[in-house]
């Protein structure tokens, strides 16, 4: 039959640009009204001045003196972002920002390795502040500091929840004399997913707020906020999804409203620790000019004492099309962590110093016929609990150290002293998903050839892939 034509009203698109930009107006005003730029402005330079010159945050148009960068690479961001951001920032330079479904330029994923090369390059060219990048749809954000370097999600997540925790206690101030307010939470708690670094949480107490680990899917965040963390004031994962739940805008993942929420941020409210203003006042600019310490500071200025992080992309292993006992493969590799961390703390042996068995430890897992002593064959995977009962406590230890920390929330994550590394289900495809990050190469080195070795103990073609896996 022939398609039929709609009928239903449709705003056009510049006014929905409209609508949408003057909303973010009204949010930026609120956080920063006018007089209270100025206000910022001098408190930080009190703060800081005394060893370079002043620069202001604004022009005389009352816009952010900022050159920004943005790849919209060729989504839906493309007919919003240059109208939005140059109602708020003085030099705004676009790329890619033809609306096109075919994605000319490739997958519109811009935490893929290598995706931001041409957002990089026009950053150092054009000796700009800041970069900006949003994928298909525009809930996704990536960054490109004032040097060209790409911010790690990871540090991206800290940023941004550190912009709603001290803009939060902002708004708090303002209403100190109101008796309804509630002042007793002095510790918002902020989300993030299973695949954020071993440092994030540790950044994230050092601000003030409580970290809680989540579950990976920017869904799964939403509903947390929505349901059983209603209470936390932001929430993040490692594949750019950020929500503000701070009370001004919606509680979505709009990653265009994310970065002006940073560009402001920077300018009137970002206040580098003393160490990291040492730093600023004994070098010069990236060009080798003089440059200020006063707002709007310069991203590399905020993360240049953030820790390092060497780390592996986030990589999909598929699994088999068929499985081939009744227990899946994390639930061998739970198995095995936890049977290794008992047996390495003193927990996994009998009174006598002899070692128990998984079945002894696990009697009441009933996960397959692999940890079952009553199986009659002896297949590959029965040689999982004859590879682990040989295992010494010595080599136990080495495996789980003492202080490994165990997550099952999502799949299974270990945290070391220096590193981490995840393993868990993909949600949007047949495949096992793995991250390792690591304080240096060494220490990511480690964390693989743990996960390596675990693995080998039941499965030696998923350690083979784990082991393939490169760095970034």
């Amino acid at each position: 039959h022939k398609d039929k034509v709609s009928t239903s009203p449709c705003l056009p698109a510049d006014t929905i640009a409209s609508i949408y930009i003057e909303a973010i107006a009204q949010v930026i005003h609120a956080i920063h009204p006018a007089d209270k730029r100025v206000s910022d402005h001098n408190r930080n330079k009190d703060s800081f001045l005394r060893h370079t010159v002043s620069q202001p945050a604004l022009n005389l148009d009352n816009k952010l003196d900022l050159t920004l960068v943005i790849d919209c690479l060729s989504g839906a961001t493309s007919n919003i972002a240059k109208p939005l951001f140059e109602r708020f920032c003085q030099r705004v330079i676009m790329l890619n920002d033809c609306p096109d479904g075919s994605f000319p330029t490739g997958n519109p994923d811009p935490t893929e390795p290598n995706r931001l090369a041409e957002l990089q390059q026009t950053v150092i060219v054009n000796r700009a502040d800041m970069g900006l990048a949003f994928d298909g749809d525009g809930d996704r954000l990536m960054i490109v500091d004032n040097s060209g370097k790409v911010v790690t999600p990871d540090h991206l997540l800290y940023l941004l929840a550190q912009v709603a925790i001290t803009e939060r206690h902002s708004k708090l101030d303002t209403t100190a004399n109101d008796e309804t307010s509630d002042h007793t939470a002095t510790a918002p708690p902020v989300l993030f997913d299973v695949k954020c670094s071993h440092h994030l949480a540790k950044l994230l107490a050092a601000l003030g707020a409580k970290p809680v680990i989540t579950q990976t899917g920017s869904s799964l965040l939403r509903q947390h906020l929505q349901t059983d963390h209603k209470q936390a004031i932001f929430a993040g994962e490692l594949s750019g999804h950020f929500i503000f739940n701070d009370g001004y805008f919606i509680v979505y993942d709009d990653a265009m409203y994310a970065g002006l929420r940073l560009l402001y941020w920077l300018a009137f409210t970002a206040v580098p620790t003393i160490a990291q203003t040492e730093k600023i006042m004994l070098t010069t600019d990236l060009w080798g000019e003089l440059r200020s310490v006063l707002p709007p500071y310069a991203l590399t200025d905020i993360t240049r004492s953030l820790p390092t992080l060497v780390s592996t992309a986030d990589h999909y292993l598929p699994l088999p099309a068929k499985q081939v006992c009744q227990a899946s493969l994390l639930e061998h590799l739970t198995v095995c962590c936890c049977y290794l961390q008992d047996l390495a703390s003193g927990h996994g042996a009998n009174t006598d110093n002899t070692k128990l068995s998984p079945v002894d430890l696990f009697k009441d897992l009933t996960l397959c016929s692999c940890f079952n002593n009553s199986a009659n064959t002896r297949t590959e995977t029965h040689l999982a609990v004859h590879n682990i009962c040989n295992i010494s406590i010595e080599q136990a230890k080495q495996l789980m150290p003492l202080d490994t920390q165990i997550s099952l929330i999502d799949g299974v994550r270990l945290d070391f002293a220096n590193g981490f590394g995840v393993l868990r289900e993909s949600n949007t495809s047949h495949s096992l998903t793995v991250r390792f990050a690591g304080d240096s190469m060494k220490d990511l080195q480690a964390v693989q050839a743990r996960f390596v070795a675990l693995c080998e103990l039941f499965d030696t073609h998923l350690a083979e892939q784990i082991a393939a896996i490169e760095p970034e």
